[in-house]
């Protein structure tokens, strides 16, 4: 009985670690692509190449992104992740 609740401190520890190691800005590589909240607010939409540039910002973002990609392909694989993603053939 003492060494469940002894394993489950310790997994509950380790955890709380690793979600606060995520969630800070300094070791999470994310956080560097997400664009400045302090960007203006634009009509236009806004061009992203990459998909670690283009998630982030526009799960988080004010403005409209579009994911330019050149490959039909990869449009397809990427439209049946989501339908809510806008592309713009390069």
């Amino acid at each position: 009985m003492l060494g469940n609740l002894a394993l489950a401190i310790t997994l509950l520890l380790i955890s709380t670690k690793r979600s606060a190691f995520g969630l800070n800005k300094d070791t999470n590589y994310h956080h560097s692509l997400i664009i400045e909240e302090t960007y203006p607010e634009s009509e236009q939409p806004i061009t992203l190449d990459e998909d670690p540039e283009y998630f982030p910002n526009a799960y988080l973002g004010k403005n409209e992104y579009l994911f330019a990609l050149e490959n039909d392909r990869l449009i397809e694989v990427y439209q049946r992740f989501s339908s809510k993603i806008q592309f713009l053939k390069k």
